[in-house]
């Protein structure tokens, strides 16, 4: 705004220099449209900073929570009666919700007589140990009230409900200001008590108070904290003693507001919040190296240790490339079981939720999360912006796992409610735990994790292209590869064009066929001539599947390819999809003419022996959130460890959502045949990859993708494009086959070649093959320069990692030794631990077993005792003398990885409990 009236000022004095009948012409509408121009600016900046301190003190607010039985409760923004927006209140029908489908239960909101019904503006809650839930809430008009009511009255349905004055028990509630006030945090203390804050006095007056309150000994007892110029409503916080307490608030200026102190001095000392540091919105935390704070400061967030004396604000999202030019902002802190804290955040600029966990040093890498989707006729865009956001641990049966919920509030109300688990660990037998997201570590000093870039076979490509007349004579690529019998099995697609044509503006579409060949070692192929379907003049070709393209067009990829052992009929064995699409037509029925629409769907293709194909009976799938351009499956697998019967089988594979914006989708199946596609998708999608974001269009985008399953993790390949012909393959995980968090987005897991080789343009992903002591990934390469073909030249080659080699820790960059700890970890039925680790040139692991409670080391179980490794190992038995993890005698334990640099660094890739003899 500055900017532009300096441009009207500059413009106006170069126009004053003009000549005077200029000047007289010109000078008259040029006050006036300079003065209508700044005045115009002046109100679009009033009202801008209107609508920040509405959001700004409203910020506080804490939409969910859950009680004792597991039930939980749910304030959703909804239209208010007096005009703009309101407050509803939701209770789950059953204990334990999974979704915003099971707060189905709406229920009234308490009403006091100095409301005279007026609806909510901004409300929190929180559920005391007796199961009462406790509710501030602030009406439009400005008044504040706090009120609470027994949780198995709301269960019991929408009729009024019996709101309590939490003081006298009576019907109602305490009214905290009745004008120009605003509610803050409300928490529930280690001791169960709900303590609440609130200001008096609006953002935009001279002076605010802060005040803080709680019912203490039958009686209702508050304080004021501080008075400031513009303060916005206080962020709350019991330290885990239970009477330390800390407050910070942010202002209108720009900073924050801190103090701390005791229960106990509550009503013996006079409280004076102090200017703390820059920043909007804090978030507070404890850790043990003090009070940790993250906070808005423009649009990115930075964290400070309040307890200080420097409190020196850090960079938290800004060093993520991926956010460097991103709007981030409104972040919520929750501690796991295990008091780590996670943070989340909302990016408007990418519609996505984000979170990170603090491990103890430094925060874990920044993880992309969830997000609300409404799919649009053309896919020009199918997310929605993130208004607000609330987080509650304590979710599910176990009480482990937090509660997410983020809410759209303008043109499309639309709420999401989802479980994340927090994972466990238990010493069972073949429990393997990798380095992806670090949600095992709870504690990590001087250490890093790196995605791995697989080392290229000197010998490719290990599948070519045909010789000329052949199926394959234009290119193989899209290949899958299995073990069986100590042989190689490889399935490829080949690609044949008639000579001249082009693809696609006119034409025949070129023909795509699977081949098939096998190996010994995995290196050298030998292409099969099966004799089982014709191509063209020759009938012994290695063609397992030979499918007519017009006037159908069916892409196939063999990559998704699946060995089902789980499937009783044999003859279902071998599994791959194809998609098949029909573009719209016209036919005459009589006199009129009738407009078929396109239509899509996956066909199921089954074997006895991989060899001799047909098409299974026709399900298809069904897109619940609108039809893409396209949706090819690439990845297909049968999934034991799935709950829901519906999604046994999962398919993943390249959408094309419209002609100008690709990604990765989902589908689910309960039989291989019918299918239904994720109505999220894309689930890998670059608007929360690329750097920086792009919102449509052909470059920045993710293109194919596999997915398979690898112990307890779902890995994926990911080809992110660039351009056209500037495509690289990464690595991404999940938990649940459906959630996928990019692993360091940047680093390629397969290199493309130097200028001029056979894979020198593009990388394309398959499933890998878990070979014996290695992971052997097989690609795609492509060339499209120095070659005549109109589609380039493709081939197939191969690239190895060590067994669990996707991704490991090292010591960062100058440091010399560096430490990991693990959360706990539960004594189970595991003999020993064992390390996939490599050190060299000096370099040592030692491993040492801590009690969780103490923080103290298990006797007997000391690095010092223990017999360090020093050399390169898959499979290394840790020992501490002659004691093993049987000998334990703790419920349970955490694992302590002491790193030391000799003139490498020791290189850790997993760790995994094992049952010997």
């Amino acid at each position: 705004m500055l900017r532009l009236q300096s441009s009207l000022r500059v413009k106006g004095q170069a126009m004053m220099r003009d000549t005077g009948r200029s000047w007289a012409i010109a000078s008259v509408p040029l006050f006036w449209s300079v003065f209508f121009l700044v005045a115009g600016t002046a109100r679009l900046e009033a009202d801008h900073n209107k609508f920040l301190n509405l959001e700004f003190s409203k910020a506080i607010s804490k939409p969910v929570a859950c009680d004792s039985q597991g039930y939980g409760y749910l304030l959703v923004p909804s239209p208010s009666s007096e005009g703009g927006q309101g407050v509803t209140l939701k209770v789950s029908q059953k204990p334990h919700p999974k979704s915003i489908s099971d707060f189905s239960v709406t229920v009234s909101l308490p009403v006091l007589s100095d409301t005279n019904g007026l609806s909510f503006f901004s409300a929190g809650l929180v559920v005391d140990p007796q199961d009462q839930l406790h509710i501030i809430w602030t009406t439009r008009q400005g008044l504040t009230a706090y009120s609470a009511v027994e949780t198995q009255s709301l269960r019991n349905g929408p009729t009024k409900s019996s709101w309590l004055n939490p003081v006298s028990q009576e019907e109602g509630g305490i009214t905290l200001a009745k004008a120009r006030s605003w509610a803050g945090d409300i928490v529930r203390a280690p001791d169960g008590g709900v303590w609440l804050t609130w200001t008096t006095g609006r953002a935009s007056d001279s002076e605010v108070t802060v005040h803080l309150g709680t019912v203490r000994d039958g009686a209702w007892q508050s304080v004021e904290l501080g008075r400031g110029n513009g303060l916005y409503p206080a962020t709350l916080l019991f330290s885990e003693d239970g009477d330390s307490f800390h407050v910070a608030c942010g202002d209108t200026k720009g900073g924050t507001h801190y103090l701390e102190g005791g229960i106990s001095e509550l009503k013996n000392r006079t409280w004076r919040l102090q200017w703390s540091h820059s920043g909007h919105r804090p978030a507070l935390t404890e850790t043990p190296r003090g009070i940790l704070a993250v906070h808005e400061l423009g649009d990115t967030l930075k964290y400070t240790f309040l307890e200080r004396e420097s409190r020196r604000s850090n960079t938290l999202t800004a060093l993520d490339s991926r956010f460097e030019w991103d709007t981030v902002h409104s972040p919520r802190f929750v501690l796991d079981p295990y008091r780590v804290p996670w943070l989340f955040f909302i990016d408007t600029t990418r519609q996505h939720v984000f979170y990170s966990r603090w491990l103890g040093t430094k925060w874990s890498p920044i993880m992309n999360g969830f997000w609300l989707t409404r799919n649009s006729a053309r896919f020009e865009d199918n997310h929605l912006s993130i208004d607000w956001l609330g987080v509650e641990p304590g979710i599910g049966a176990d009480k482990s796992s937090i509660g997410l919920v983020i809410g759209h509030t303008s043109q499309f109300p639309t709420t999401l409610f989802d479980v994340i688990r927090v994972p466990s660990l238990k010493s069972d037998p073949a429990t393997k735990i990798l380095f992806l997201d670090l949600k095992e570590i709870q504690y990590i000093d001087g250490i890093e994790v790196k995605v791995n870039t697989a080392r290229k076979f000197s010998g490719n490509p290990v599948i070519a292209a045909g010789r000329p007349g052949e199926f394959d004579s234009q290119g193989a690529a899209s290949l899958r590869v299995i073990k069986e019998n100590s042989v190689f099995r490889a399935w490829y697609s080949g690609l044949f064009r008639e000579p001249g044509s082009e693809w696609p503006k006119s034409g025949p579409v070129p023909s795509v066929r699977v081949g098939y060949a096998e190996s010994a070692d995995g290196r050298s192929f030998e292409k099969k001539r099966l004799g089982l379907s014709s191509f063209g003049e020759n009938d012994d070709t290695n063609m397992v599947v030979g499918l007519p393209t017009t006037p159908i067009y069916r892409p196939i990829v063999p990559t998704g390819m699946h060995v089902d052992s789980l499937d009783p009929d044999p003859t279902r064995r071998y599994k791959f999809l194809t998609w098949t699409s029909t573009p719209p037509s016209r036919s005459r029925v009589g006199a009129a003419t009738v407009q078929s629409d396109e239509e899509q769907t996956w066909r199921l293709w089954t074997s006895s022996d991989g060899l001799r194909w047909r098409e299974a009976s026709f399900g298809g799938i069904r897109f619940p959130a609108g039809m893409p351009s396209s949706f090819s499956p690439q990845a297909l697998f049968h999934d034991p460890d799935e709950r829901d019967p519906s999604r046994k089988y999962k398919a993943y594979g390249f959408i094309g959502l419209n002609n100008d914006r690709r990604g990765a989708g989902y589908g689910f199946s309960a039989d291989a045949s019918e299918w239904t596609a994720d109505p999220r998708n894309p689930i890998f999608d670059a608007w929360a990859r690329a750097t920086p974001v792009v919102r449509s269009g052909k470059v920045e985008q993710i293109h194919d993708v596999v997915v398979w399953k690898y112990h307890q993790y779902y890995l994926a390949f990911y080809q992110y494009q660039r351009s056209g012909t500037d495509m690289a393959v990464e690595l991404a995980m999940s938990r649940d086959g459906e959630n996928f968090t990019y692993i360091q987005p940047g680093e390629e897991v397969v290199r493309r070649g130097a200028a001029g080789e056979w894979d020198s343009d593009m990388i394309a992903p398959s499933v890998p093959l878990v070979d014996v002591d290695e992971i052997k990934v097989y690609y795609s390469g492509y060339r499209f320069s120095k070659t005549k073909l109109i589609e380039g030249e493709r081939a197939c080659g191969l690239a190895t990692l060590r067994l669990d080699g996707f991704s490991h820790l090292r010591l960062e960059d100058g440091q010399k030794k560096g430490l990991v700890t693990t959360i706990p970890v539960e004594r189970g039925s595991a003999t020993d631990l064992y390390i996939n680790a490599s050190c060299g040139q000096g370099s040592s692991l030692e491993v040492e077993l801590i009690d969780p409670e103490s923080g103290i080391v298990l006797t007997g179980y000391s690095r010092e005792e223990c017999t360090s490794l020093k050399t390169d190992s898959l499979a290394y038995r840790v020992v501490w003398g002659n004691r093993r993890l049987s000998d334990i005698n703790n419920a349970s334990f955490q694992i302590r990885f002491h790193f030391t640099k000799g003139r490498v660094s020791p290189n850790l890739y997993s760790f995994e409990f094992r049952q010997d003899r």
